[in-house]
């Protein structure tokens, strides 16, 4: 006779079926990709041919600390993290299989004022939105700082994306940030991401597939808390990272 397994009943198969389960977080990425518009957001939509179902693929920028521009507005408080929902000040959604793309600006948030502004009347209680600047699908370049515009450009491969982002705040038409994004997915199963230009503000790359666990093609930490890394005299980047390790620029 057979020893019975502890737990072992009608719903034996059942906990087992579940246990195999996998986050894979792929309906929250569609969701935070073209579901609703967060408040005082701008969203482009865009679009590249359709290509091999490699899932969606999340580029995301981010300040981690708490204040940015100065301490003038909130950042976003964070670490890395490979959940879609997450804050964060841009954010580039592909769908590989349909080409579908996004292209998301977050709105700004002044920082609130000191308990001393508050009490001599120089400033009222609370933290105020500022709605981020109209996005544009455009090769990014000077004038659109001078617009006060965000601009984004993007075009399919043969094997992946390239994406070029100008993206800007809506506190002042300063600090852009301006960098060059290649996806590519190579015969090996590998995914490379190769980004270019300000090392500000933090990065990260994350993929979701249906039945996958998410990965995080890349994670790029911002070269300064100060914000000067988006000044245009400010030494560029430019680094390689291959399925998350990094492998040049490191």
């Amino acid at each position: 006779m057979g020893t019975k397994i502890e737990g072992e009943g009608p719903n034996y198969q059942r906990i087992v079926e579940e246990n195999k389960k996998v986050d894979d977080k792929y309906d929250q990425a569609k969701e935070a990709g073209w579901g609703s518009i967060p408040n005082g957001a701008k969203r482009k939509p865009l679009k590249v041919n359709p290509g091999a179902d490699n899932g969606i693929i999340m580029a995301r920028f981010y300040i981690h600390t708490k204040l940015a521009l100065m301490d003038a507005l909130l950042g976003d408080n964070r670490g890395p993290t490979l959940k879609p929902d997450a804050s964060y000040r841009m954010a580039l959604f592909w769908d590989t299989g349909s080409g579908n793309m996004t292209f998301t600006v977050s709105a700004s948030h002044e920082s609130p004022p000191s308990n001393y502004q508050i009490a001599r009347g120089l400033a009222r209680p609370g933290i105020k939105l500022k709605p981020a600047m109209d996005i544009v699908e455009a090769e990014p370049d000077v004038w659109h700082s001078l617009k006060w515009q965000n601009a984004i450009h993007v075009e399919g491969t043969k094997s992946g994306a390239k994406v070029k982002i100008h993206g800007i705040n809506s506190e002042l038409p300063i600090f852009a940030v301006d960098d060059e994004l290649d996806i590519d997915f190579r015969g090996s199963g590998d995914v490379s991401v190769w980004r270019r230009g300000d090392s500000y503000p933090d990065m990260e790359v994350v993929q979701y597939k249906r039945g996958q666990h998410a990965s995080m093609l890349a994670f790029d930490p911002m070269s300064s808390e100060t914000g000067l890394p988006a000044a245009p005299f400010w030494p560029k980047m430019d680094s390689t990272w291959v399925s998350g390790k990094c492998t040049e620029g490191c």
